[in-house]
């Protein structure tokens, strides 16, 4: 499993979402107060495991485009948290689920479900992958492409009106709601 995403910060601080699919099962990717990205998910049986690299993103990302990347390993448990490519130190908070749990809730990019710890920049693409696609350093694509272990790929320069296009090809769009178009 992989997610990925290029975010913009106008502000550090706040605990802020990028990703949220976390209810009796799934998965959540987020930035806290302090800095650290979180990655969580949960199985079927709302059993939890979280880890985190701590502090990463600070006032110096404020105003640059940072390439963030969260990979599990779930039969281990493995996590590795990115940031630009490189490697962060992981710190496990708990390590109960057994799996990624299939849940239908909408997922929500930039707000928790509950609709709150909204992300205070720009999102410019979320890929979502079923493999880890990174092991080691790598250069982050600047444009993700869409392959076979693509699940779900979001361009947030691609469009406009209210409709967020899936590029992966499997139809998982969504509805914009209180953000704006905006070209990198």
């Amino acid at each position: 499993f992989t997610i990925e995403t290029w975010i913009k910060l106008e502000s550090t601080g706040n605990t802020m979402q990028l990703v949220d699919k976390l209810a009796n099962g799934g998965y959540r990717l987020e930035i806290n107060s302090h800095g650290d990205v979180i990655l969580q998910y949960r199985d079927s049986n709302s059993n939890i495991t979280e880890m985190r690299a701590e502090a990463i993103i600070d006032g110096n990302d404020v105003g640059n485009w940072v390439h963030i990347a969260a990979t599990a390993d779930i039969s281990i448990p493995h996590i590795k948290i990115y940031k630009n490519g490189n490697p962060q130190t992981i710190y496990m908070n708990y390590t109960n689920a057994t799996s990624i749990g299939l849940v239908s809730d909408s997922l929500y990019i930039g707000r928790r479900i509950d609709g709150y710890e909204h992300f205070d920049g720009f999102i410019d693409e979320i890929r979502v992958s079923n493999i880890v696609r990174y092991t080691t350093d790598y250069t982050p694509e600047i444009n993700f492409i869409n392959d076979e272990d693509t699940q779900s790929l979001w361009k947030f320069n691609a469009g406009e009106g209210e409709i967020l296009y899936d590029h992966s090809g499997n139809g998982n769009h969504g509805t914009i709601q209180g953000a704006t178009w905006v070209v990198r």
